[in-house]
């Protein structure tokens, strides 16, 4: 699409990646799980490591996966995991490590249960030396039925998307500085406020991110399709323009999706025991 290609260049992806024009599905990884339940992922700068907060009664609800083929998600196997803090029942979405590997969020959008939580841990990528856990409270956009939330990679930038009303017509982002990166617990700011923002066709979210540009904009929607905006404005969600670029996903009750810091790559995890991996050109 001409519209695709200019998006790449006016939002500063530079080439291959941060585009879902083209992207080829090219890979499958299994989670070694039974069980079923909502999960937040993301995966660190190098590609060895793929984190997960998992969300049911029988989980390890913190998992740590080694890599052993940096990026590549059918090498994946368990390297480390623990049941605490228990995310029964919380719809745990939005996974983001820190650069460094010792920190990782994600938040809760349950009703009863809504907040945007951050670990830190003493050793690196390890969930089990957890050595404190802050909760940032709820003040992403939307009384009822929030879904999802992103971080910039450099962790300056928070950003959530959630709805009113609990239907899938208007949804509201927001988004935040953070005065202490990847800890949105600390002093924030109001960086954009979109107060109507509805989805083409309208549906329910159930992933948000930007691209490192804050050009562009991708949503995991509930029919099981990715979509790609355009933001005029950097990390600024009130100029979002829909591409009418989308991709396909096989997964069943998807949750969650995150990129390779370069966007060569996209992940995505749904309800069950699967990770997709795509190639984006």
């Amino acid at each position: 699409m001409a519209f695709g290609n200019r998006l790449i260049d006016i939002g500063g992806g530079g080439g291959a990646g941060w585009t879902l024009e083209n992207a080829v599905q090219i890979a499958t990884g299994d989670l070694g799980r039974s069980y079923a339940g909502y999960r937040a992922i993301d995966i660190s700068a190098d590609g060895t490591r793929l984190g997960l907060a998992m969300d049911h009664p029988l989980s390890q609800d913190l998992t740590m996966y080694s890599l052993s083929t940096p990026f590549d998600i059918t090498t994946l196997s368990v390297l480390n995991e623990t049941g605490s803090p228990n995310l029964s029942n919380k719809n745990p979405r939005g996974g983001k490590f820190n650069l460094d590997g010792t920190k990782f969020s994600w938040s809760q959008s349950n009703n009863s249960a809504r907040s945007y939580e951050t670990i830190t841990m003493s050793t690196p990528y390890n969930v089990t030396t957890i050595t404190g856990q802050v909760s940032s409270g709820w003040y992403f956009p939307g009384g009822t039925g929030s879904f999802g939330a992103g971080m910039s990679q450099d962790g300056s930038q928070f950003y959530g998307i959630g709805n009113e009303s609990g239907g899938a017509t208007v949804w509201r982002i927001q988004g935040w500085n953070l005065a202490t990166p990847y800890e949105p617990a600390s002093t924030r700011t109001t960086s954009f406020y979109a107060d109507a923002f509805t989805p083409t066709p309208p549906d329910y979210v159930h992933g948000i991110q930007f691209d490192p540009s804050g050009h562009s904009l991708f949503f995991l929607m509930n029919d099981q399709n990715f979509k790609q905006y355009y933001c005029s404005t950097p990390f600024d969600g009130t100029t979002a323009v829909d591409t009418g670029i989308t991709l396909s996903t096989p997964l069943v009750n998807k949750s969650d999706f995150c990129f390779s810091p370069d966007g060569k790559y996209l992940y995505a995890v749904g309800y069950y025991n699967t990770v997709v991996q795509y190639q984006l050109y």
